[in-house]
């Protein structure tokens, strides 16, 4: 795991400095402490910059706002749509997150947070990285899901958790013991989420 490469943004040198520290045993670690410095690596080197993003919204010279947050997400998007945007929010007002996410982000979770649910974030949008990848290689539409102004929080991550399971599922035959190894979790774990999905098993 240590191979996959992250970018933490942040403007706080301390936060920054924790994550970088608490995230290098799992995870191969890039930062930027500025919407301009995450702009120049757009612009130098997008190919080498790494595909999943953890982005604190508020940034200089606006701080205390998501504005600039926003912008650099559209931006990131635009320019590399395969990028996995995790935005770090201490605002947490519904309509902040939903437009991080209608802009593109990938996941969310209000600052603080603890880092194990950080951890299962960027691992989650490896997985989803991983998959959609496979899919481009079949053929197959990328992992997407659409945003409803009035789905609730809650209802946005089942649809995501619910299509990433059935592509996994799928591409493993339904096969119980090859969704969980893909999916990096226990059987037990497949048969919860078949019967939360209401999926039916064809295959042993």
């Amino acid at each position: 795991m240590a191979n996959d490469k992250i970018l933490l943004i942040d403007d706080d040198p301390i936060l920054l400095s924790l994550l970088s520290s608490s995230l290098s045993a799992h995870f191969s670690i890039d930062t930027a402490n500025s919407a301009e410095a995450v702009r120049a690596l757009l612009q130098q080197q997008s190919s080498q910059m790494p595909d999943v993003v953890l982005l604190d919204l508020g940034l200089p010279p606006m701080p205390y706002t998501p504005e600039i947050g926003f912008s650099l997400l559209s931006q990131m998007i635009m320019t590399r749509p395969q990028t996995k945007v995790i935005v770090l929010t201490g605002q947490d007002q519904e309509e902040i997150v939903f437009k991080a996410l209608s802009l593109g982000a990938f996941d969310f979770l209000t600052k603080p947070t603890a880092i194990e649910p950080l951890i299962a974030a960027i691992k989650r949008a490896f997985l989803f990285l991983k998959q959609e990848s496979q899919a481009k290689l079949q053929g197959m539409h990328a992992i997407r899901f659409d945003i409803s102004e009035d789905a609730g929080l809650k209802s946005v991550r089942n649809e995501a958790e619910k299509r990433l399971f059935v592509q996994v599922w799928l591409q493993s035959n339904e096969n119980v013991h090859e969704t969980a190894r893909r999916l990096g979790v226990k059987r037990e774990n497949v048969y919860y989420l078949m019967d939360k999905f209401g999926i039916n098993r064809a295959h042993s």
